[in-house]
């Protein structure tokens, strides 16, 4: 009678999960599933977001993240922690200090929400402002640099210096 009470729970269990009994290794990247969800170790890495200032975002296997902007004569950025939530996107915190984040030709600016969405080997951010505007950015693969003219920026380019510390710690 037992033994016919386990293949059962095992049967609905395989049913209730499309019926696949593989899974992806540990550590592997990609997506996961017929729903195109992304694991997240698939968004580790450096992006960068086209505009003038070589602004830069690393999402790091330890559930960290950085992003800093880097202009010719200033620069800055933050840290926090990112959590995947339940649709396999990410989304980022700061703890106790007010997310800010560079958008729409800002250098930084308070958010209420950044969701980081995955889009192919490039990452899509979706954000709400502190006054609740919504805004949508595509990140690039990738760091950059900026290309420092007389003035300050002319432009960025692809480069594989180190990112600047923007927060305390390793």
């Amino acid at each position: 009678m037992r033994s016919s009470t386990v293949a059962l729970s095992l049967f609905l269990l395989l049913a209730a999960c499309g019926g696949s009994t593989s899974s992806a290794p540990s550590g592997s990247s990609g997506s996961s599933g017929s729903s195109g969800t992304s694991t997240p170790d698939s968004f580790v890495g450096i992006y960068h977001l086209d505009q003038v200032d070589a602004t830069n975002l690393e999402l790091r296997a330890d559930g960290l993240y950085q992003w800093s902007i880097e202009g010719c004569d200033f620069g800055g950025g933050q840290c926090g922690t990112w959590k995947a939530d339940d649709e396999g996107n990410i989304v980022l915190e700061s703890g106790s200090a007010a997310v800010e984040w560079s958008y729409d030709g800002s250098f930084k600016q308070v958010v209420q929400t950044l969701t980081i969405k995955k889009n192919g080997g490039d990452v899509t951010v979706l954000g709400v402002t502190d006054k609740g505007k919504s805004f949508e950015q595509s990140w690039k693969k990738g760091r950059s640099c900026a290309i420092c003219g007389n003035v300050g920026p002319t432009g960025q380019e692809e480069c594989s210096a180190p990112l600047p510390k923007v927060c305390g710690g390793p």
